[in-house]
């Protein structure tokens, strides 16, 4: 598929379903669910009856997957290119 037939293709799709503001916003809120992962770290938010033992396990966890909702949220904001090629 050319790059014209998919630029006609993506504002096809979002002049019928309005999607601007639907993948900003869900950029938007998978960036905050970044964020809240990366504040997650450590034992001061973890609940009383969290086994510390299990502490290194679960902050890499949640560092990787906090890192990776932040850089998925980039191209949702920006470019909106990637989920555009994924509808099609």
């Amino acid at each position: 598929m050319d790059v014209k037939k998919i630029a006609e293709k993506k504002e096809t799709i979002l002049a019928i379903y309005n999607l601007d503001l639907f993948l900003v916003l869900a950029g938007f809120l998978t960036m905050m669910g970044g964020i809240f992962h990366l504040l997650m770290l450590g034992p001061s938010l973890k609940p009383i009856n969290f086994p510390m033992e299990m502490l290194p396990q679960t902050d890499a966890l949640f560092t990787a997957s906090g890192i990776v909702q932040i850089f998925l949220a980039i191209p949702l904001i920006k470019s909106k290119v990637s989920i555009i090629i994924t509808l099609d």
